[in-house]
């Protein structure tokens, strides 16, 4: 006695299998460039954010130790 199988398995039921890879693959481009961009702003703000950074604590060092009134000024 054979059994049947078929309401278990279930085969792919796509018919146009080439118009939905290249609209897979536009979405996957479209989400890769968002994500690109996304770093990319990411780095650029992170390089600004330590610009920043940098240039207050120029400033610090410069009232700490070249202040007139400083108690650390460097003679």
């Amino acid at each position: 006695m054979k059994r049947d199988y078929s309401t278990f398995v279930q085969l792919p039921q796509k018919t146009s299998q080439h118009a939905d890879s290249q609209v897979s693959m536009v979405k996957n481009i479209t989400r890769l460039i968002g994500v690109i961009k996304k770093s990319i702003k990411n780095y650029i703000l992170i390089v600004l954010i330590e610009q920043n950074v940098e240039a207050v604590l120029i400033k610090f060092k410069y009232r700490m130790f070249c202040n007139h009134h400083s108690i650390f000024k460097q003679s």
